[in-house]
């Protein structure tokens, strides 16, 4: 039997996010973190995420941009 996934936990990330936010959870229900932390953390990997993301973005497109030029045609 196969249950099927939502889109976004198919591709593995969402699901290694979940497992992170999860811990961070747990750890602050048992003890082990207090809340304010926790959610300083989570709140931290959020932020670091989307800036990575959004930095990888860039610079694929800036590396298209520039692989995609034609070799001038004294050079061919």
């Amino acid at each position: 039997m196969r249950l099927p996934l939502p889109e976004a936990l198919a591709n593995g990330s969402a699901g290694k996010r979940l497992i992170w936010l999860g811990g961070l959870g747990a750890m602050a229900t048992i003890g082990l973190l207090e809340w304010p932390v926790a959610v300083a953390v989570g709140a931290g990997t959020f932020v670091a995420e989307r800036f990575a993301r959004a930095n990888s973005i860039t610079r694929h497109g800036a590396d298209a941009a520039t692989t995609n030029r034609s070799a001038p045609a004294d050079q061919e």
